[in-house]
């Protein structure tokens, strides 16, 4: 049993190292590639503008409670809160989201691995939590997402920018 812990240590510290590794490999990536692909990352209709993530998954109750690679590294955008409205910081923010997603997306389709380095239960462990533990990420970047295009279409009808 001790043997296993170690080994369940181990995976939780590999996971985590190949995580903060395509943050900020991920993080490098220029902004502009973000905004040229952002229809692959459009807000579907069942998202309804980001509020099925708050009425039916209450996200509002969770999301800050989960660990946020510019606060782990001091490394990257800080995505708490507004920090103004303009138009350029929008943009920002919205390429950070999709950065973001991008990232958990990769970290999902590369678990599968760890099964194949060495296919024991562990390893059927640590895969299915990886690849379920990277979609509440993608589902904070789609809400924050789907908000920020939300206020971007209300201050276009204002002529705020």
């Amino acid at each position: 049993m001790k043997l296993f812990f170690i080994h369940l240590f181990n995976s939780a510290v590999y996971v985590c190292f190949i995580g903060l590794v395509a943050g900020f490999l991920f993080a490098m990536l220029p902004n502009r590639i973000f905004k040229k692909n952002e229809p692959l990352f459009k807000i579907r209709k069942f998202e309804q503008g980001g509020m099925f993530y708050s009425k039916y998954l209450k996200i509002n109750l969770w999301k800050d409670k989960l660990p946020q690679f510019s606060e782990l590294t001091r490394f990257g955008f800080k995505k708490a809160s507004l920090n103004n409205i303009s138009h350029e910081y929008l943009e920002i923010f919205k390429a950070e989201t999709m950065r973001a997603e991008v990232t958990h997306l990769f970290l999902i389709i590369l678990s599968p691995f760890y099964v194949f380095v060495k296919p024991d239960i562990l390893q059927w462990t640590t895969f299915i939590g990886c690849a379920l533990g990277n979609i509440p990420f993608i589902m904070i970047q789609r809400y924050n997402r789907a908000r920020i295009i939300k206020l971007q279409s209300r201050l276009n009808k204002t002529n705020h920018f």
